[in-house]
């Protein structure tokens, strides 16, 4: 996922390829089923589709310069993340969440 991360870091625009690597995701897939190949959500510029990444009870927060925070209770750090979009920074952020909770 680290280096799905940082092709995120370098996102400029909407990009069906790293979304689609996101919805591939084996907890993505696992909560949100086969469909995802259907309707893949704009992770790079939707809130609304990066919002569902952020895990269940962690709280968060996305300020417009792209810079975003999640903190999941029990971890013993908060997660950031800095995207060309606000969305793509939460993305980053809960990603990073994510991985740091296998």
């Amino acid at each position: 996922m680290k280096d799905l991360i940082q092709r995120l870091e370098k996102a400029t625009d909407t990009s069906f390829e790293l979304s689609h690597a996101i919805a591939n995701l084996d907890w993505y897939r696992e909560q949100f089923g086969d469909s995802a190949d259907d309707e893949v959500p704009d992770f790079i510029r939707s809130m609304d589709a990066s919002a569902i990444l952020v895990p269940d009870g962690a709280i968060w927060d996305v300020a417009s310069t792209g810079v975003a925070w999640v903190d999941v209770p029990g971890e013993q750090q908060l997660f950031t993340g800095k995207g060309k979009f606000p969305a793509t920074g939460l993305c980053i952020a809960a990603l990073k969440a994510r991985e740091a909770g296998k």
